[in-house]
């Protein structure tokens, strides 16, 4: 059009995983806890708002402490438990999350098999390890919503995100079938929604929940704090080899 400006609407590229990765490390952590005998329980979670971390059940059941270790490196008690369901696996900590920001919620339900999914967790204590995959299928297991896929777990990954490309929490890591390569689980992300709804206004202690829910305590903090020291030593660059 002779002397018309023309405006050319242009779509935002999709995010690169690395770039979904930049943008969720601050916001997923270690979390370490005392276990049986000398050993420590390691799991993952996210922030999901203030002062609020989000794990799996499984991850703090028995434990009396515990800790979360952040991407900077700090390191900041578990306060409490808000909220829990055992039957979904799903837990809310209260936990000093500072000017660190909550990943954003995504819906599972609009999600469809063969979609690219991100995991961001701490297998066996390696925190910050990124994996992907797709979506392989839903399941309905033992009342919990399971997305199935292909994006790499292991022990410690328990409670971290599960990401679409988009870089929103789709689901929370959970499991996986042993000695059955590319199978992996995780919650919905509709159970953490149900849980931060209903979430009461005060958290209980891990001591005063762990009693009340009537699981087995574990060890004294001593060792966590222990194995976080060594951990942050490890952490230091050597000369190699």
């Amino acid at each position: 059009v002779s002397g018309g400006e023309v405006c050319c609407a242009q779509n935002k590229p999709a995010p690169t995983p690395a770039d979904v990765f930049r943008q969720a490390r601050s916001s997923v952590v270690l979390i370490v806890g005392s276990a049986s005998g000398d050993k420590v329980a390691q799991g993952s979670g996210f922030i999901v708002g203030k002062d609020k971390i989000v794990t799996n059940y499984h991850v703090i059941a028995g434990l009396s402490a515990a800790f979360v270790l952040f991407a900077d490196g700090r390191t900041e008690p578990v306060k409490g438990v808000v909220a829990a369901d055992a039957d979904q696996d799903a837990a809310v900590l209260e936990v000093h999350t500072g000017t660190r920001p909550a990943l954003a919620l995504g819906d599972e339900l609009n999600l469809h098999e063969g979609e690219s999914v991100l995991a961001i967790g701490a297998p066996q204590g390696l925190e910050l390890s990124l994996t992907n995959g797709i979506i392989s299928a839903f399941r309905n297991s033992e009342k919990k919503f399971l997305i199935q896929n292909t994006a790499p777990i292991a022990p410690g990954s328990s409670g971290g995100p599960l990401l679409d490309s988009r870089g929103r929490a789709v689901g929370v890591t959970t499991s996986l079938l042993a000695d059955t390569p590319g199978v992996y689980f995780s919650i919905g992300i509709g159970a953490v929604k149900k849980l931060l709804k209903a979430a009461p206004t005060l958290s209980q202690s891990l001591a005063e929940w762990r009693m009340k829910e009537g699981v087995h305590t574990r060890v004294s903090a001593d060792t966590v704090c222990s194995f976080i020291t060594s951990k942050m030593m490890s952490a230091v660059p050597k000369v190699p080899t």
